[in-house]
């Protein structure tokens, strides 16, 4: 119940994402005017995420207020066509799908280095945490496209819509 949100990500596509501090020691956002637009966005505008239920449906009922609509959920597509083959977190399904590396690594060792109680990534300088969080829903657009069409050929689509509906 203490913990906080620290950023906010989004992206139109693989190639390119951006991030809002909220809870970050180094944010200038008003949060009395970035909320209500927030929840607004996240209450009309499907999103495309990898691990919906613990991530972004998860925080933003619990924390804002407000179910974002899912669209897709590329972590239950990588369980769909790939089952117990292999780890399906969003940077190891984005080195395998995307030949992306893996972009958390910079940001955890310098998390990991903290003493113990300040272990937390609203503890990273913002210019370390927010390109690391912009990258994660680019991710999840790359592999929703990468996915997509090998679901649908597969004939798994009508799996994949009665997960997304659960």
């Amino acid at each position: 119940p203490d913990k906080k949100i620290t950023l906010v990500s989004f992206a139109y596509d693989a190639t390119e994402g951006f991030s809002i501090p909220l809870d970050h020691p180094e944010s200038r956002v008003n949060l009395t005017e970035i909320l209500p637009v927030l929840r607004e966005v996240l209450a009309t505008v499907p999103i495309v995420c990898h691990n919906y239920l613990k991530a972004e449906g998860a925080w933003a009922t619990m924390k804002l207020g407000v179910t974002p609509i899912l669209d897709y959920d590329t972590m239950l597509a990588s369980f769909v066509l790939q089952m117990k083959t292999c780890r399906h977190g969003l940077k190891e399904q984005s080195q395998k799908h995307l030949g992306w590396s893996d972009w958390s690594r910079k940001l955890e060792a310098y998390v990991f280095g903290l003493p113990a109680g300040q272990r937390s990534y609203r503890n990273a300088p913002l210019d370390m945490i927010g390109p690391y969080a912009a990258i994660d829903p680019a991710a999840s657009m790359g592999l929703r496209a990468a996915y997509e069409s090998r679901i649908n050929d597969g004939g798994m689509a009508p799996t994949l819509a009665l997960l997304h509906r659960a």
